[in-house]
């Protein structure tokens, strides 16, 4: 049940080890997310990992917020080029605190 917990939330070990007293920041989710599309692309080449890496964005998303249209729009990007700049035109629009 912990692993199902981590997806979309890799900072789950931290916060029950007691390594980390807080939830993290809007800032370090973008950053994961952009992490976990680089590896995916790295591993499974660009146009493969752009399908993939779509079952990624709801855990995502979720955690900062984002739902409706914005939501939408990411999960219909065709190539990760395209998410990128979703997710960071996203990121510039979120407030500072997670």
């Amino acid at each position: 049940m912990i692993a199902r917990g981590a997806l979309g939330n890799p900072w789950i070990f931290e916060e029950l080890t007691g390594q980390r007293a807080s939830r993290p920041t809007h800032d370090e989710i973008v950053r994961e997310l952009l992490w976990t599309m680089d590896q995916a692309e790295r591993h499974l080449g660009g146009p493969r990992a752009a399908r993939y890496a779509r079952k990624f964005y709801p855990w995502y998303l979720e955690r900062l917020g984002v739902r409706g249209a914005d939501a939408d729009a990411l999960q219909r990007t065709e190539t990760l080029d395209e998410a990128r700049g979703l997710v960071m035109g996203l990121a510039e629009a979120l407030p500072l605190a997670a």
